[in-house]
């Protein structure tokens, strides 16, 4: 039962927004250097789009797999296909994307964009750190408030 005056008791909630905060930047940290790792070895070129494949979607309707030349590091001309497809397309016929692709075997390849390389740890790593800022100003906001704004009467 609360009493007029105090605060209810949220500390176990707090403990497990800390605990998540921590799990969510940490899983995001890791998701975070392993694309980068994986970008870190493999040779990056660019890509011209030459073609918006039409596939069937999972709904019956019509999506589109981009399809991108590029050369690798002797000149040797190779062919990128987007792995999922999308309506509407992610790239338009003439695109310059940025693809990566192994020196050894230049035939596995993968586009390079922030969202499909990066996109989850830059979800997790900013829910981890706003959960964080809910902590510190739960834990810390009272305390302001009584320093900075004194009963007046």
């Amino acid at each position: 039962m609360e009493v007029a005056g105090e605060q209810p008791n949220r500390g176990w909630a707090m403990h497990i927004l800390k605990i998540l905060s921590v799990l969510l930047i940490a899983g995001g940290g890791a998701l975070l250097y392993r694309a980068w790792s994986t970008i870190a070895g493999h040779e990056i070129t660019n890509g011209n789009v030459v073609q918006l494949l039409p596939v069937r979607g999972s709904k019956g309707g019509t999506n589109y797999k981009v399809v991108a030349t590029f050369q690798d590091y002797m000149g040797k001309k190779h062919t990128y296909m987007q792995s999922g497809s999308s309506n509407p397309p992610m790239n338009r016929v003439g695109d310059v994307i940025k693809i990566m692709y192994e020196r050894e075997n230049p035939e596995r390849n993968a586009s390079l964009e922030f969202w499909s390389r990066f996109g989850t740890a830059w979800i997790l790593l900013g829910l981890g750190l706003l959960f964080l800022w809910i902590v510190v100003g739960s834990q810390y906001g009272n305390g302001f408030i009584y320093s900075h704004f004194p009963n007046t009467h």
